[in-house]
C-alpha cells in the first residue's frame, strides 16, 4: 500500500457520498477503519487475534506501524 493508492481509494469512496472515517473489511475479513489527517492516512485493522494494527501512511512515503490490544 502507498499513500497515493490509499488516497485514490478514499477519494472514490467520498465521491460515492461516504465521509471519514471510512469503514470496511480487508481481504482477510477483518474490520478496517481509514481516517484522513492533514498529512497522512491512518488505517486501523482489527485483527482476529484481538490485536489492532495501526498503519500510518505519510505523503512523503514514510510508513509507520504499531500494534495495540
Amino acid at each position: 500500500m502507498t499513500y497515493d493508492l490509499i488516497k485514490r481509494i478514499c477519494e472514490a469512496e467520498v465521491q460515492k457520498g461516504k465521509s471519514f472515517p471510512l469503514f470496511g473489511k480487508n481481504s482477510d475479513g477483518c474490520n478496517v477503519v481509514i481516517d484522513k489527517c492533514e498529512d497522512y492516512y491512518a488505517i486501523e485493522t482489527f485483527q482476529k487475534n484481538g490485536w489492532i494494527r495501526v498503519e500510518i501512511y505519510h505523503k512523503d512515503g514514510t510508513v509507520e506501524e504499531e500494534y495495540t490490544k
